[in-house]
C-alpha cells in the first residue's frame, strides 16, 4: 500500500467564509501532510492490535472495533494516523466479510446509529442540515442528534478524487462530540462509527480525533 496517498487530518478555522453556509461555524476538516507526518503514518496490519488495545487513548472511540483481526476476515486496508501539532488522530480498519456476517453488522449498527449518510466524506455530511435518519418518530425524539454530523474520508479506499465514499457505502455514525470553542461549533471533537458495503460485502471501522 503507497504511504504517499495517506493524509493527515487537520482543523482549520475559516474565518473568512461568513455566509457560505458551513455548519458550526466556520470549520471544515481538510487533507494534507507533508514528509515528517508521512512517516508518521501506519499502514502495517500487524501493528493494529497494539494500536486498538494500547496506544489509542480513548477506549469508548473504538470501543467497536475488533480486538484483533477476525481469522475470517481478510484486511482491505489499515491506517493510524498518531496525533501531532499539526492535526488530530484517525483509525481506520477496512473488511472482507462474508456477505451474511456484513448484513448482520449493517442491521446491528443501523439500530444504534446516531445518523446516517450514502457515500460522501466528512465535510459534506457535517453541512447537511438533515442526514438520513432511521425514521421520523425518532428524529422527533432527539432532533439534535440528527443535525449534520462528522464522520471521516475513505483512507482505506483507492484514493481517487476527494477521498470520498462511493455511494455503495452507508456511513453510520455511532457517536460524536463538539469540543469546539464558542461560536466554531466543531472546531474540536470526535466521531467514530462504520462504513458498510452490502455489495462488496465489506465493513469499514473508522475513528477521528481534531
Amino acid at each position: 500500500m503507497n504511504r504517499a496517498f495517506f493524509v493527515k487530518i487537520i482543523t482549520i478555522f475559516l474565518m473568512s467564509l461568513g455566509g457560505i453556509g458551513i455548519v458550526g461555524g466556520g470549520f471544515l476538516i481538510s487533507r494534507t501532510f507533508n514528509r515528517q507526518e508521512e512517516s508518521s503514518i501506519v499502514s502495517n496490519i500487524s501493528d493494529y492490535k497494539k494500536i486498538r488495545n494500547q496506544i489509542w487513548l480513548n477506549p469508548k472511540e473504538i470501543s467497536h472495533f475488533p480486538p484483533e483481526i477476525p481469522a475470517d476476515a481478510q484486511v482491505k486496508g489499515f491506517i493510524y494516523s498518531p496525533a501531532s501539532a499539526t492535526g488530530g488522530s484517525a483509525l481506520q480498519l477496512r473488511l472482507q466479510k462474508s456477505p451474511s456476517q456484513v448484513r448482520e453488522l449493517l442491521s446491528h449498527y443501523r439500530q444504534i446509529a446516531q445518523a446516517k449518510y450514502y457515500g460522501g466524506h466528512t465535510n459534506e455530511h457535517l453541512n447537511r442540515d438533515t442526514p438520513l435518519v432511521l425514521s421520523f418518530a425518532d428524529r422527533v425524539a432527539t432532533p439534535l442528534e440528527y443535525r449534520g454530523l462528522p464522520t471521516t474520508f475513505f483512507y482505506t479506499g483507492n484514493h481517487e478524487g476527494d477521498n470520498a465514499f462511493p455511494a455503495s457505502y452507508e456511513i453510520l455514525v455511532l457517536g460524536a462530540k463538539d469540543e469546539g470553542i464558542t461560536g466554531f461549533p466543531w472546531s474540536h471533537g470526535h466521531s467514530y462509527g462504520v462504513a458498510i458495503n452490502t455489495q462488496a460485502a465489506e465493513i469499514v471501522y473508522w475513528a477521528e480525533v481534531w
